[in-house]
């Protein structure tokens, strides 16, 4: 029979691409994290990887439906080392939040509260990172869930409840031409230059909102930080496109920003609690959602000024 020891250094070896990398990932000999392998492939019976000379090792197409059992392996592993943990320190429970990183300064002081009121001890730690980040915390048990958009979530792998729907506005300077309109269409926006919010290279940001809606942007400039596409756009160069948004729109220089919505249907971008289907939920998550739900919401609604039509 396997060992949880094996899986891990398959997991490490699969993720990192080879023995050397793997070994110093798990702060073991090369000599040990080869061992395990062929010995995992021993008892398995099966060639988990294809060795390439000079290239590393890559899963082969056994191991890559091996992996998916590893994963519930190891994160069910996880969950029990977890609780004994919490049981011999006598801790009431922890919540491991994930949270967009433009949504964190909005979210996160409410849901530090809500855990607090929980329990007493109740611990809550605080993951602030983009999409795809917090896709691989999700993956390798940092975190418990996520508050993000669910766009390009991959529903197989992952549980994602909606809980509130947000729709991207025209983030302009006070004294802009258009922004004194009450709403905007897109075509609007065309002979002006774009300040493009893009965290990732894969990332097309809602530069797609624009060219659905026939636009080519003029991208002045594109940034992975919310406050410097908004500090540039208040200095008066150009426009942005964002969803949520502070309650007080000024930029770090403090010069007044506006939101203006868009005419006509515009699409709802889904922000969605999302979990691993790989980790079952405990009960006091399964708590912790449902208040985090209401608690999203509510300033969704209250603070955000988010009309009812776009909640989740």
């Amino acid at each position: 029979m396997f060992t949880l020891k094996q899986i891990r250094a398959f997991q490490a070896v699969a993720r990192h691409g080879g023995v050397a990398q793997a070994a110093r990932v798990l702060n073991a000999s090369a000599a040990a994290v080869a061992a395990n392998i062929d010995n995992l492939e021993a008892v398995t019976g099966l060639r988990l990887f294809d060795r390439k000379p000079a290239r590393g090792m890559a899963l082969s197409s056994e191991g890559r439906q091996f992996e998916l059992g590893a994963q519930r392996l190891a994160a069910a592993a996880d969950d029990v080392a977890t609780l004994a943990l919490s049981l011999r320190l006598g801790e009431q429970f922890e919540i491991r939040f994930g949270c967009y990183h433009t949504f964190a300064p909005i979210f996160a002081p409410a849901l530090l509260n809500t855990v607090k009121s929980m329990a007493e001890g109740a611990r809550f730690t605080l993951t602030e990172a983009p999409r795809s980040a917090l896709l691989r915390a999700l993956d390798e048990g940092e975190i418990d869930v996520a508050l993000m958009y669910d766009l390009h979530v991959d529903r197989a792998q992952y549980v994602a409840d909606r809980v509130v729907g947000a729709q991207p506005r025209a983030i302009l300077a006070k004294s802009h031409p258009l922004a004194h309109h009450a709403s905007l269409n897109p075509l609007e926006l065309a002979p002006y230059p774009f300040v493009e919010f893009r965290e990732e290279e894969d990332d097309s940001g809602f530069s797609e909102f624009l060219t659905a809606a026939n636009v080519a942007p003029k991208v002045a400039l594109s940034s992975r930080s919310y406050e410097v596409v908004r500090s540039v756009v208040g200095a008066g160069d150009g426009y942005a496109i964002l969803a949520f948004q502070p309650k007080l729109m000024t930029s770090y220089q403090g010069d007044d920003l506006v939101a203006v919505p868009f005419n006509g249907e515009v699409r709802t971008y889904g922000v969605s609690l999302v979990r691993s289907r790989n980790r079952q939920a405990t009960k006091t998550l399964e708590t912790f959602l449902r208040l985090c739900a209401d608690v999203v919401q509510g300033l969704a609604q209250d603070s955000l000024g988010l009309p009812p039509s776009v909640r989740g």
